[in-house]
């Protein structure tokens, strides 16, 4: 499974931007884009914000290359772990709503699941220590059968896969646990996913390119969007690195977005659109392990600076992505690619951390 899917958990790290970034910072980075991009090395959207006020914003590069069409401001990325932030936010309306609990166990809303201490805060925080599913689902899949969300939590009650650690007693990156909070959202809101997004989060926020995609899905989201599809570059030629039979399953990943909608996001965070101070500040603060240890993570975000700059990364098939958020300095970093290679994003991180 490693050798063909890329899994979308790895590019954690740190960044520190505590002052706007200055004139020849900003010049450095677009040199170096432009740069990457001739190389082929980079193919996508970069905006870096300062208050909300876009200080940097370039496309590069196609949405499509099989027809050349050029990226636009508003073109679509698949998110792949920056999804999980999105979720994150409507499990906390659903919390906020009266319909559920952070530490309800997971066996309240699915009599049959095996394991009995697991909570919706364990799979917020990445402690339920369950194993990803893209290791052990395929062996129970027939040849091109797409994975869903339901079929992922038949599996998991029916197959007894055997957790990595008890529940709480160690925080380890988990797509398993946040494609599990979808079917939570699905089970407690009674409606799609997709139109729980749309009413919920993209509706109020006024977003314009925003949607849940995922494979065998009834209604085409995408339609209208310009759609980005994901690719991988081999021995100078580009072929298709796109969804897989993984994508009917979302939560982990699966939303779409725009870099212009995902600085409405960044803005709304700082509101109280969605939901109270309260349960934003409690996202943005680490969760504990049992043992009182912090781990640097919230719900949907990485968290360093005692709580002043969070981020997230999202890398899946051809797309790697990054958003950063530092609410000191007020700075947005938002960066969406396309082709396989992230060199950019390690490369706008170096030059604003000089």
């Amino acid at each position: 499974m490693k050798s063909i899917f890329k899994l979308s958990l790895v590019l954690l790290f740190s960044v520190e931007i505590y002052a706007q970034p200055s004139a020849y910072q900003i010049k450095e980075i677009d040199i170096e884009l432009q740069g990457l991009y001739k190389k082929g090395k980079f193919n996508g959207a970069v905006l870096i914000a300062q208050n909300g006020n876009p200080i940097y914003k370039k496309v590069f590069g196609v949405a499509n290359f099989k027809t050349n069409e050029a990226l636009k401001f508003n073109s679509t990325f698949n998110l792949a772990s920056v999804s999980k932030q999105f979720f994150a936010m409507m499990i906390m309306q659903l919390k906020e709503a009266g319909k559920l609990d952070y530490d309800d166990k997971l066996t309240q809303y699915f009599p049959e699941f095996p394991y009995k201490k697991m909570t919706i805060r364990h799979l917020l925080n990445h402690t339920s220590g369950l194993p990803e599913y893209f290791d052990f689902v395929e062996q129970y899949l027939d040849e091109d059968e797409i994975l869903t969300n339901k079929k992922l939590l038949f599996l998991l009650s029916a197959k007894k896969p055997k957790l990595i650690f008890e529940p709480g007693t160690q925080w380890e990156y988990c797509n398993t646990g946040y494609a599990l909070l979808a079917n939570i959202i699905e089970k407690t809101s009674k409606i799609p996913i997709e139109d729980y997004f749309k009413t919920k989060i993209s509706a109020p926020l006024g977003f314009r390119d925003s949607y849940v995609f995922y494979k065998n899905m009834k209604n085409n989201t995408s339609i209208g969007h310009q759609r980005v599809y994901g690719f991988e570059v081999k021995n100078g030629k580009k072929y298709l690195n796109d969804l897989t039979n993984m994508d009917g399953v979302v939560g982990d990943g699966n939303i779409y977005s725009s870099m212009e909608d995902l600085l409405k996001w960044d803005q709304a965070l700082y509101t109280t659109k969605l939901v109270s101070a309260a349960t934003m500040k409690e996202a943005f603060t680490s969760g504990k392990l049992l043992n009182g240890e912090e781990f640097g993570y919230g719900f949907g975000w990485e968290i360093e600076g005692n709580n002043k700059n969070i981020s997230h990364t999202g890398s899946w098939v051809g797309f790697e992505n990054f958003i950063s958020r530092n609410m000191k300095s007020k700075t947005t970093v938002i960066i969406l690619s396309s082709s396989t290679n992230d060199t950019a994003i390690d490369l706008i991180n170096e030059i604003l951390e000089k």
